[in-house]
C-alpha cells in the first residue's frame, strides 16, 4: 500500500496491476515510518483441520490437538487431546511462535502464541509471522481494533464466523522491527503495573468492605454502651422505666393477657461498692 501526495491510501493488486483507493478501509492514522498491510503480508496463514473421527488411530499423544476451549486469557491451556504420528498427516501442523486465533462462535477473536509445534481444528486460523516480533503481532490480533475488524468481516448472526480468506486480508498496522520490540517491552511494563494496581484495588475493596463491617459493629457497640448520644438526666432513668414495665406486666397478668410466669423473678442493681448484684 502507498500514500500519494493527496494523502490518500491506495492498494495495487500485483497480479493484475489494478490500483484502487482504500481510504474508507483505513481505521486510523499511523506514525511516519509505519505501513498499512494485509495480515497475510507478514506471515504464513492457515486454517485448522480435524482428522476423521471414524479413524481412532489418527488420535494419540504424539502432538497436541487444540480447539477454542484450549485458548484462555491469551494462553494455551488444558490440552487434553492429541494426534498420533499417523494422524499428523491428516492434521494441520504449525511450529512454535505461531499465533492461533478462534474464528467462530462466542469466543471468536481469542488468540494465543504456541510455544511448540501443535495441530488445531477448523475453528481456528493461524499465522506464523516472518521476521516480525511474534509478541507484537499477538498484541495487534488481541486488540479492540482487530476484534472489531473481525466482527465487521464475520458472517452469520447467531454464530459469527470469519473464514481464512477474509481474516488474512484484514488490515495490519506495521511498524519497523525495532519499534515492535520497544512496544512489546512497554506493554509488558504497563501490564505489570496494571496487575499491581488490580491487586491493590482488590485489597482496597476488601478493606472498604471490612471497614464498613467493623465500623457498623463499633457504632452498635458504642450505642449499647451509652456512648453514642449524650445522657440527659431530666429524661428519667432506666430504673424508672423498668418499674413502669413491671407495673404494666402486672396489669396485663390481672387482665389475663399475660401469664404470671412472665413477671420478673429477679432484679439487678449496683451496690455501694460499685459492684453489680442480682
Amino acid at each position: 500500500m502507498v500514500i500519494c501526495a493527496s494523502n490518500s491510501y491506495y492498494e495495487k493488486m500485483l497480479a493484475t496491476g489494478e490500483v484502487k483507493c482504500i481510504n474508507e478501509e483505513i481505521p486510523f492514522e499511523i506514525p511516519q515510518g509505519w505501513e498499512w498491510c494485509r495480515l497475510l503480508d507478514i506471515g504464513k496463514t492457515e486454517t485448522g483441520t480435524t482428522p476423521l473421527k471414524s479413524h481412532p488411530e489418527y488420535f494419540g499423544d504424539y502432538i497436541p490437538f487444540l480447539g477454542p476451549a484450549n485458548i484462555l486469557n491469551s494462553q494455551i491451556t488444558s490440552v487434553t487431546q492429541g494426534l498420533s504420528e499417523l494422524g499428523v498427516d491428516y492434521g494441520r501442523v504449525v511450529p512454535k511462535n505461531t499465533i492461533l486465533q478462534v474464528c467462530i462462535g462466542g469466543s471468536i477473536g481469542k488468540c494465543a502464541i504456541t510455544h511448540k509445534s501443535v495441530t488445531f481444528n477448523q475453528q481456528i486460523n493461524s499465522i506464523t509471522p516472518y521476521l516480525c516480533n511474534v509478541e507484537f503481532v499477538h498484541i495487534i490480533l488481541q486488540s479492540e481494533y482487530f476484534r472489531l475488524a473481525i466482527m465487521d468481516k464475520a458472517t452469520g448472526t447467531a454464530t459469527p464466523i470469519i473464514n481464512r480468506g477474509n481474516w488474512e486480508t484484514l488490515l495490519f498496522p506495521l511498524p519497523p522491527i525495532s519499534e515492535q520490540k520497544r512496544i512489546v517491552t512497554k506493554i509488558k511494563e504497563l501490564t505489570h503495573l496494571l496487575n499491581v494496581y488490580s491487586k491493590k484495588q482488590e485489597e482496597l475493596n476488601t478493606l472498604n468492605t471490612n471497614i464498613n463491617q467493623c465500623m457498623k459493629k463499633s457504632i452498635l457497640q458504642e450505642a449499647i454502651q451509652g456512648r453514642l448520644v449524650p445522657q440527659i438526666v431530666k429524661e428519667g432513668t432506666a430504673k424508672e422505666l423498668l418499674e413502669q414495665i413491671k407495673s404494666e406486666k402486672q396489669k396485663l397478668v390481672k387482665e389475663g393477657k399475660l401469664k404470671k410466669s412472665a413477671l420478673a423473678t429477679s432484679v439487678i442493681f449496683r451496690g455501694d461498692d460499685n459492684k453489680y448484684y442480682e
